[in-house]
C-alpha cells in the first residue's frame, strides 16, 4: 500500500498528494492495492493490482492501461492531459466517475468499452472510440473533438445534459424515463443510428 522506494522511479509526495513525472510510469503489481491519500498526478498508469482512488482527482499525462488482473475504481475526477497523439486507454470493464479530457493537440485512442458513471467533458484534444461503445450516465459536454464509428450510449436516472458540437455515429437511450437535454446553439450531428425509446 502506498508509494514503493526505488531508486529508478522518481516520484514526490506532499501533504498526501503524490506526483510520479515523466517519463516514469506508476505500475501497480498484482496483489498490490494502492489508496491514495491525496490527489495524484501521473505521467503513465499500469494497474496489474488495484488502484482505490476515492474522491481524489488522478491527471494522467499518457496511457491508462488497467490489465486482465487490474481493478480500479473511483467517485472523483480523472484527467487526462496529454498534449501528443499516440495514447491509449485501456479500462478493462473498470468504470470512471467524472471524466474529463483536456490537452491542446492530445488525442486518446479507446481499446475497449468506456463506462462513465457520472459525467465526461472533452474540453480540448481528440477522443478517438474506434467500433468500441462509450456508456454515459451523466452530462456529455465537448468544446474538443469526438471521432467515433461506436455508439454513445445514455443510461441511468435522472436528466443527461448534451453540450458542444459533436459528430456521433449511433446515439442510443432506452432508459426509461431519462431526459436528455441538448444545450440550445449546438449542434449533435448523428451519422449512424439514433435510438430512443422508454
Amino acid at each position: 500500500n502506498g508509494w514503493v522506494s526505488d531508486a529508478d522511479i522518481l516520484y514526490s509526495v506532499d501533504s498526501g498528494n503524490a506526483t510520479v513525472g515523466s517519463p516514469y510510469e506508476l505500475w501497480i503489481e498484482s496483489g498490490s492495492t494502492y489508496a491514495p491519500a491525496g490527489d495524484v498526478s501521473l505521467y503513465d498508469l499500469e494497474i496489474r493490482g488495484t488502484l482505490e482512488a476515492g474522491a481524489n482527482s488522478v491527471n494522467i499525462g499518457n496511457n491508462f492501461n488497467n490489465y486482465n488482473t487490474g481493478t480500479f475504481t473511483s467517485s472523483g475526477t480523472i484527467t487526462f492531459s496529454a498534449t501528443d497523439t499516440g495514447n491509449i486507454i485501456t479500462s478493462n470493464g473498470s468504470s470512471f466517475y467524472d471524466l474529463v479530457f483536456d490537452g491542446s493537440g492530445g488525442e486518446w485512442t479507446l481499446q475497449d468499452v468506456l463506462d462513465v458513471d457520472n459525467n465526461l467533458t472533452i474540453s480540448d484534444g481528440t477522443l478517438v472510440t474506434g467500433m468500441n461503445n462509450i456508456i454515459l450516465a451523466g452530462d456529455f459536454s465537448n468544446s474538443g473533438i469526438l471521432t467515433s464509428s461506436g455508439t454513445v450510449i445514455f443510461e441511468g436516472a435522472g436528466t443527461s445534459v448534451i453540450s458542444g458540437d459533436t459528430t456521433f455515429y449511433n446515439f442510443t437511450c432506452t432508459t426509461v424515463g431519462k431526459q436528455l437535454t441538448f444545450e440550445d446553439g449546438s449542434t449533435q450531428t448523428i451519422t449512424g443510428t439514433l435510438t430512443l425509446t422508454g
